[in-house]
């Protein structure tokens, strides 16, 4: 069997995205897209580099979700490429969706270029330091993403509320971590401050949601009734945190997330178009010389 050299560059390209369709994302049954589509062959080839205005909203409309996961693998990519650190921040009251956020977000990402951190009181160690050293440990490596779920805003929230600090302590960590947040930008990380918002009686829907399902008891503790009887003291200190912890240069997005689902798709639009502004829209990676070498040889030997 022969064949001319553009047909194998198109069979090529169709034997990559069916490659990526089955390996990328085994978390989701959804096939995947870099932009749309799903035939195999020279036609997938093309519609997986349909980044037309067209192919791209066929696609978002077809799968919200998963559209935006894909532009969170690319953008994730150009990001390791080009050595930039990403620090996504992704704070809310209790019950907010915070977990469920992050979860979507991983599913599309290099586990091996991302870390969670799931923040909690400080250990014994940790009371010893400076309250800011445990999140400048968990920085991450250029090229890497860290997601923190929960984060030193705690200072100015559950540590005032609950007096964990003095007033004169939370008072001044306003300021600390303004300076901070600019020393991470000027180091050339892409900071992003997630803040999912949502009603009292949303949260005490979803506290019996919980309650009824033995499969969710693990998230409920009594933290979670009591800090809800603080209602009103943690929204004054979120109204003062939002007024003097917002910036221009990092400012706080606030996502109405009495919806989870819109939630997260109206946070991964935050993402993608802060990385955007910083990487340039979602794209491709082109392969090296070396691996398009090695699959064209590949490919003969299959024919």
């Amino acid at each position: 069997m022969t064949c001319d050299k553009s047909t194998l560059s198109l069979n090529i390209r169709g034997i990559l995205c069916k490659h990526i369709a089955r390996t990328t994302y085994p978390t989701s049954p959804v096939q995947h897209r870099v932009m749309i589509g799903s035939t195999a062959g020279a036609q997938h080839s093309r519609q997986c580099r349909d980044t037309t205005a067209q192919g791209m909203t066929m696609a978002k409309m077809q799968d919200p979700l998963r559209w935006r996961q894909d532009q969170l693998a690319l953008l994730q990519q150009q990001a390791s490429q080009a050595g930039i650190g990403v620090i996504i921040v992704i704070e809310g009251s209790d019950c907010a969706g915070k977990g469920g956020l992050v979860r979507r977000l991983c599913w599309s990402l290099d586990p091996h270029r991302v870390q969670v951190h799931g923040i909690s009181a400080p250990d014994a160690n940790e009371l010893q330091q400076h309250w800011l050293q445990r999140f400048w440990q968990r920085l991450p490596r250029k090229g890497h993403m860290a997601i923190f779920d929960r984060s030193w805003y705690g200072r100015v929230l559950v540590e005032r509320v609950e007096q964990f600090c003095s007033a004169a302590q939370w008072q001044a960590a306003y300021q600390h971590i303004n300076q901070t947040e600019q020393q991470w930008q000027a180091e050339g990380y892409v900071l992003c401050k997630l803040w999912l918002d949502i009603s009292a009686d949303t949260q005490r829907q979803r506290l019996l949601e919980r309650a009824a399902d033995p499969a969710k008891h693990w998230k409920l503790s009594v933290e979670d009734f009591r800090n809800r009887q603080h209602w009103d003291a943690y929204q004054s200190a979120i109204h003062d945190m939002r007024q003097t912890t917002s910036p221009a240069h990092a400012p706080w997005h606030w996502i109405d997330a009495n919806d989870k689902a819109q939630a997260r798709l109206d946070a991964m639009d935050v993402i993608i178009n802060k990385l955007s502004a910083v990487l340039g829209p979602p794209r491709v990676t082109p392969l090296s010389d070396n691996i398009q070498h090695a699959i064209t040889e590949l490919a003969k030997a299959a024919s």
